[in-house]
């Protein structure tokens, strides 16, 4: 990693002004929502809310219970949703956390939606089955999650999801913090001098160095650290 001197620190530069103001984070509770064939289903945090921010760290930790059909048989109890999707994707799925971007540091702010689909074998019976999960911030900061798009078929043989308890968990990253210590400092701009220049594919894990969360690690990043340089979250 490039060291930084105090001599040569671009302090000249026009500096961004990335104070972005409102609350650390927030939840949303999930206890009564279902997967459910055919159905969209939307909850938010209000009237809680979160702060803008360039970077959100998502989470979903919740369980859920099968009713009717091969899933009522299969998690007739509560069970971690990802215990849940494991079985049904028959891949292991150990967190649902995320990191996802808003490069534009504003509200309202719409965070890229994922989708699990796929064909699996429940208790014998081939399912075909596809979700939307979306979370989204509006301009007054309150926070939503939704499922869509929601495919479990055959539906009458399946069943579907509840959730008992849990919730989506959104929490913003504090502007400029590269290497996550919750301060912006000399670390935070070896960070982004060490990776200056890189540019990465859409879609792909954001590097350390791109604060704003762009895909590229540049001027804008080193504005935004020395624009908040010597505060913390």
């Amino acid at each position: 990693m490039r060291k930084v001197l105090l001599a040569v620190l671009p302090l000249t530069l026009g500096l961004a002004s990335p104070a972005l103001a409102g609350l650390a984070g927030t939840t949303i509770a999930l206890a009564g929502v279902q997967i459910r064939n055919g159905l969209n289903q939307t909850r938010t945090s209000a009237p809680d809310t979160v702060g803008a921010a360039y970077i959100y760290n998502t989470d979903i930790v919740a369980s859920a219970r099968g009713v009717g059909g091969a899933l009522g048989f299969l998690f007739p109890n509560p069970t971690p949703i990802t215990t849940i999707l494991s079985q049904l994707t028959g891949v292991p799925v150990t967190s649902l956390a995320a990191q996802v971007a808003n490069p534009s540091g504003a509200l309202p702010a719409s965070l890229p939606p994922t989708t699990q689909a796929g064909t699996t074998v429940v208790s014998g019976i081939t399912v075909t089955y596809s979700f939307t999960l979306t979370t989204a911030i509006n301009a007054a900061g309150v926070a939503s999650f939704s499922i869509t798009n929601v495919v479990l078929q055959p539906a009458f043989l399946v069943g579907y999801l509840e959730f008992t308890s849990g919730n989506a968990v959104i929490n913003r990253v504090c502007p400029g913090d590269a290497n996550g210590d919750n301060q912006i400092n000399f670390s935070d701009l070896n960070v982004v001098l060490g990776q200056f220049g890189v540019v990465s594919a859409p879609g792909s894990p954001l590097q350390p160095g791109d604060v704003n969360g762009d895909d590229s690690v540049n001027f804008l990043d080193l504005n935004i650290v020395l624009g908040a340089f010597g505060t913390g979250c």
